[in-house]
């Protein structure tokens, strides 16, 4: 049966099939169509997400390989493309991320019930200097580590780069409290009104919670010293009360290469590090999912 127009919308009875070509970019035939009521022409491939795209054989390939904490320059040279082909990719990828993740969630709900269990924090990195620190904060189900959201934001530089920083580049707003609300303000779409909070003791994080959850309960833990040098996020303690989170910030600085705090890459703009987290999340999640479903039917 042939598809609808999508140039008139006519029905498909008014569309014929007009041989194929060959597509070099995959090595497929495709089929092609021609429509009697406007006269244009057009295919199977005209419906498909990648529509137009030169290289598509690398999509799922640069998906796995941005998660196993290769650059975005390694990518290019691996591939034999230029970076602004990967750049490119990196925005389609993301995009196509952040549809299927949201599917996805959806589904575990579904299967396995509400999230009503959450912990989140912020990771602190940089862009294109330590001196423009970003804080990017992610919220997990407790025990699956299913993570939920994520949301980046700049903050001004602290510490002993606070001096340093304000005299080369000048003031820096802290964006990261209008973005934290904006990304609880999404989560009241997918989480419980009486869901469980653990966190550390950061004082704004009760604030966020208490106005977008205010049936919710909030249990807070206090920081514990990292028991790795260079990472932070895994904690020196016996039983840490907040391992989903810190685990899952933990893996974040392994397997993304903008992450790793010794590591010669730093993010350039904001929001590719957005668009990165994006394509890691939703791996990370469907991995996860697959165990989840695995062990439910073992236990059937």
């Amino acid at each position: 049966m042939c598809p609808e127009c999508p140039n008139c919308q006519a029905c498909s009875a008014l569309v014929v099939r007009n041989g194929h070509f060959f597509r070099r970019s995959d090595s497929r035939r495709i089929q092609s169509f021609r429509c009697k009521a406007c006269s244009k022409y057009f295919s199977n491939a005209t419906f498909s997400e990648c529509y137009r795209q030169k290289k598509r054989r690398i999509n799922e390939p640069l998906r796995d390989l941005l998660c196993k904490r290769v650059s975005l320059r390694d990518a290019a040279r691996h591939f034999h493309v230029s970076r602004t082909t990967i750049a490119r990719r990196l925005t389609f990828l993301a995009a196509q991320s952040r549809r299927r993740n949201a599917v996805l969630l959806q589904q575990i709900q579904a299967e396995f019930g509400a999230f009503d269990r959450v912990q989140f924090d912020d990771l602190i990195t940089a862009e294109h200097t330590k001196c423009k620190p970003i804080s990017s904060t992610l919220v997990v189900q407790e025990d699956t580590r299913i993570i939920l959201g994520h949301c980046v934001a700049q903050i001004p530089a602290f510490g002993l780069l606070a001096a340093i920083a304000k005299k080369k580049y000048g003031f820096r707003a802290d964006h990261s409290r209008r973005v934290r609300e904006r990304l609880f303000k999404q989560l009241t779409n997918l989480l419980p009104k009486y869901t469980t909070f653990r966190t550390d003791e950061h004082k704004h994080y009760p604030v966020v919670i208490k106005r977008h959850f205010p049936s919710a309960a909030h249990a807070t833990h206090k920081g514990a010293k990292g028991s790795v040098s260079g990472q932070g996020e895994l904690k020196k303690v016996g039983r840490d009360p907040l391992f989903s989170i810190n685990h899952s910030l933990a893996m974040l600085r392994d397997k993304m290469s903008r992450l790793s705090r010794r590591s010669w890459n730093l993010s350039k703009h904001i929001e590719r590090l957005d668009d990165h987290l994006a394509i890691y999340i939703e791996s990370h999640n469907r991995a996860i999912y697959k165990k989840m479903l695995k062990k439910k039917y073992l236990e059937i």
